[in-house]
């Protein structure tokens, strides 16, 4: 059973933008068919345990982070099935998300794409501020965090400039601005890869410590979810994209913690990709290092 799972979900990657499953996270209605060709027909009843369910769900959800992370579709049907299947015996969207964030190909991006655009810099440095500023002890970022991650096993790069020690202020209070500006300085020439592998991974400090309490977690997320909509960025399910505050909290309070940790991260990478790459959807490649299209 656990093979046929596996062989279901791997047929469902085949480049559709549509999210059957996904969608139905964020509303109790029937989410809208999936575009023919997007899953491979299944045979009679296999989509009515819950099992393939959570299997095309999975898929679903791997699909979208391979293009909004990797900024290209999957193209490696074994790392896929695996992940999926790692994902579908109950493996964490965060430790499954840490691993390809954090992998030789993710590395190897920020190595190769050098310099993102100041908006997305801009950008950046001012939701790091955000962040920074809600955790009891923000981080002391030096131009060695602005450097791409070594390959494994390589020697870790050498620089480490800190345009000054803790968080500025005005008027005896922390300043955002002054702070973001800070940022912008010490992040100035990195890879939009690097920018979002830092936002994410500070974002997730910040949750960590969020999650304790989850009701104030769920009103937080409400207020950061209709804030993010107001970019105009499209966030890949219209219920997404709803400048609605109670309607994200309320979401935010029946979901997973995992599921709704995904729902943060995928916005931060559109966002960033959405500004560097001038597309609304990022540009995408069929395989790593490959020509874009």
């Amino acid at each position: 059973m656990r093979i046929l799972l596996l062989l279901f979900a791997i047929g469902t990657f085949t480049g559709c933008r549509t999210y059957s499953l996904l969608g139905q996270w964020l509303s109790p209605q029937p989410a809208p068919s999936a575009s023919p060709g997007f899953i491979a027909s299944p045979r009679p009843g296999e989509l009515t345990t819950d099992a393939a369910k959570r299997a095309q769900a999975n898929a679903e959800l791997l699909q979208e982070v391979y293009r909004v992370v990797f900024v290209r579709e999957v193209g490696d049907r074994a790392s896929f099935g695996s992940l999926v299947d790692s994902l579908n015996q109950g493996a964490s969207i965060e430790g499954v998300y840490n691993g390809i964030a954090h992998s030789n190909e993710y590395r190897g991006l920020e190595a190769q794409n050098p310099g993102a655009r100041p908006e997305a810099l801009k950008f950046f440095a001012g939701e790091l501020a955000r962040v920074e500023l809600e955790l009891p002890e923000p981080r002391e970022f030096t131009t060695a965090d602005a450097l791409p991650l070594a390959v494994l096993g390589a020697p870790p790069p050498a620089s480490d400039l800190s345009f000054g020690k803790g968080v500025p202020s005005k008027d005896g209070k922390p300043d955002p601005a002054a702070l973001a500006s800070k940022y912008e300085a010490i992040f100035k020439g990195s890879s939009i890869y690097t920018l979002k592998r830092v936002l994410a991974d500070e974002t997730l400090t910040l949750l960590d410590f969020k999650k304790k309490d989850p009701a104030k977690l769920a009103q937080w997320y409400g207020a950061w979810a209709a804030r993010m909509a107001g970019l105009g960025v499209d966030f890949g399910i219209e219920l997404r994209n709803k400048a609605d505050e109670k309607f994200h909290e309320a979401f935010a309070l029946k979901m997973p913690y995992d599921r709704l940790l995904w729902e943060i991260l995928n916005r931060e990478h559109r966002a960033l990709n959405s500004l560097h790459f001038k597309k609304a959807e990022p540009q995408v490649t069929t395989q790593p290092g490959g020509t874009k299209k």
